[in-house]
C-alpha cells in the first residue's frame, strides 16, 4: 500500500489540478520508497528537490486558477502555500547540512499538510466553482 493513496475524496473537480495533486502524491510516495530502500543521500536530496520544485509549479498553477475564477479566499490560499514553502525550505536547509534524520518528519509533514490542504482549503475553491457553475477548461483555467 502506498504511503499516500489517491482516492476520489481528494478530487477538486478540475482535471489539471487533480492531475497535479496525483503527481504530488506520486512524488511523496517515491520519496517514501527511496527512504525505505535505503537510498543514498544524493537520491534522497534529488527527490526532495523535485518535490520542492513541483510544489512551486503546482502552487503557481493553482493560484493562477484562483485569480482567474475570482475566488474570494485567494490571498488566504497563497498564504498557506507560502507557509508550506517556508517549512519545506527549512527541511531543505537541514538536508544541505547533512541532516538526513529529518527525512521521516519531512514525509509525515508533507502527507499531513497535503491531505489537510486538499480536503480543507482546496475543497473551498472546489465548492466555489460548483456553486457558481464555473466552467474550467482542460488546461485548468
Amino acid at each position: 500500500m502506498p504511503f499516500m493513496e489517491w482516492t476520489g475524496q481528494f478530487s477538486v473537480g478540475v482535471n489539471a489540478i487533480d492531475g497535479q495533486h496525483r503527481h504530488f502524491f506520486a512524488l511523496i510516495n517515491t520519496l517514501h520508497a527511496a527512504f525505505h530502500r535505503g537510498e543514498g543521500e544524493s537520491e534522497l536530496r534529488q527527490t526532495i528537490e523535485e518535490l520542492a520544485d513541483y510544489a512551486a509549479f503546482h502552487f503557481q498553477s493553482e493560484e493562477n486558477l484562483l485569480r482567474e475564477i475570482k475566488f474570494p479566499l485567494t490571498l488566504n490560499h497563497q498564504d498557506e502555500h507560502a507557509r508550506f514553502t517556508a517549512k519545506i525550505q527549512g527541511f531543505r536547509d537541514k538536508l544541505s547540512s547533512g541532516n538526513f534524520a529529518i527525512t521521516v518528519p519531512l514525509m509525515d509533514f508533507m502527507k499531513q499538510w497535503l491531505s489537510g490542504h486538499i480536503l480543507g482549503s482546496d475543497r473551498k475553491y472546489a465548492d466555489f466553482i460548483a456553486e457558481n457553475h464555473i466552467s474550467i477548461n482542460a488546461s485548468g483555467g
